[in-house]
């Protein structure tokens, strides 16, 4: 129901720190990413002064976006309703008719906003709307362990592969994270997947073996197959 999700929304995404996305995603000055995350359109950035940022792409005049394009790399970002324009570092540099405003309008106050909290861990952005949460690397608990796992499996750094797979499903949000620990329905709904395994060499008895779940604390979980 739409007040519940509203609630779910408020109590959960809003409190948690949500993965926002990966440092190698914009390696040079001028590169952004703009995405939703948690249902909040940002733009992930770094700033000509090198630092990444995340940007919130509402304009602190009207509300409308100020970034349109999924991706690309620029030295500010416009606004389309009124062409009040942001440098890539989120400062407010350009506003039409500026002579109108009193001598109490500041700029520096209309910058474009960021989440109360980003922090980064191994390449990883997170974003957290709770100014009071607890640190990222506290929070991960141990799902930061497979992090290092999988980020120490190459000696030059990780790469995220450029290009987008979008998918959405007409259900409880819910069902996809319990679907996601869920090691029973593999061998039937992924049959194919397992079969082309074996054909590539793995042994089948290791293909055969069902996946458990196991919490890593704080919401966190992985299948785990011996």
């Amino acid at each position: 129901e739409p007040q519940i999700l509203a609630w779910e929304k408020r109590r959960v995404f809003e409190q948690s720190w949500i993965y926002a996305g990966h440092a190698s995603e914009i390696p040079h000055a001028g590169d952004f990413r703009a995405r939703y995350v948690a249902g909040r359109p940002v733009i992930l950035v770094r700033g000509h002064d090198g630092e990444i940022r995340i940007l919130l792409n509402t304009c602190t005049h009207r509300g409308a976006l100020v970034c349109r394009q999924p991706s690309g790399n620029t030295r500010s970002f416009q606004c389309s309703y009124h062409a009040w324009t942001f440098s890539n570092q989120g400062d407010l540099i350009g506003v039409p008719g500026e002579d109108a405003y009193s001598a109490a309008f500041d700029r520096r106050e209309l910058a474009l906003a960021s989440p109360p909290r980003v922090e980064s861990y191994r390449g990883f952005i997170f974003m957290s709307f709770n100014p009071a949460i607890e640190g990222l690397v506290e929070y991960l608990a141990g799902a930061r362990e497979y992090l290092d796992l999988v980020c120490d499996q190459s000696e030059a750094g990780m790469e995220i592969v450029g290009g987008t797979q979008l998918y959405s499903m007409r259900a409880n949000w819910k069902l996809l994270v319990e679907n996601s620990l869920d090691g029973y329905h593999a061998p039937v709904t992924h049959q194919r997947y397992f079969e082309f395994l074996v054909e590539m060499g793995v042994d089948s008895n290791r293909v055969r073996r069902t996946g458990a779940g196991k919490s890593l604390g704080n919401g966190h979980a992985v299948i785990e197959v011996e």
